[in-house]
Order: C-alpha cells, then structure tokens, then sequence
C-alpha cells in the first residue's frame, strides 16, 4: 500500500473482503421471529379454511349428482332399509343359533 496514491489506499481500506453467503449468522430479534411466526400461522389457518371449503364443495356436487342421476331414489332407500333389516334377521338368528332348514 506504500506506493499508492492517497486516494487509492483509503479505497483500498474501506473494501471489504467479499464474505461466503450463509458464513455471517443473522442474529434475528423476537420481533422478527414472532412475525415470521404469525405469517406461518396465519398461513395455516388460510390453508385449512380452503380444504374445509373444498370438502364441503366436493360433498355439495356428490350429492347433487347422486340426485340429479338417481331419479329413483326413494326406490333405492326403501330397498337399502328392505336389506338392512333382512341382514339384521340374519345376524341375530346366526347369534342365536337358529337356522332356517325345512324338515320334510
């Protein structure tokens, strides 16, 4: 630095060496984390209102489907109710031991 000229060496003193990304540890304040961990929160909490909305969008359009393809619905619930109550029979005659057989 002895050979430059004066306004050569303050610039040279002022440089810095360039430093390695990620080598320097940002010390963050509590403000700043707290910040950061309210936008996660509120980030969340937008996330979970959209899959609530989406379930209940995709169970609206399931049930308009199955009425507006099944006409005949009430046909289909009353022999739905006809099998439960046959498997019903069934069930609690197989735990009591009865069994339906016709004797000649």
């Amino acid at each position: 630095m002895r050979g430059l000229s004066p306004a050569l060496r303050r610039s040279r003193s002022r440089s810095r060496p360039p430093q390695r990304p990620g080598s320097v540890q940002t010390r963050r304040t509590g403000a700043e984390s707290s910040q950061q961990l309210l936008m996660i929160m509120i980030t969340i909490n937008i996330t979970t209102k959209v899959v609530v909305v989406v379930v209940v969008v995709v169970v609206v359009v399931v049930v308009v489907v199955v009425v507006v393809v099944v006409k005949q619905l009430a046909i289909i619930v009353t022999a739905a109710a006809a099998a439960a109550t046959v498997l019903t029979i069934i069930i609690q005659c197989n735990n009591k031991n009865i069994t339906f057989t016709s004797k000649p």
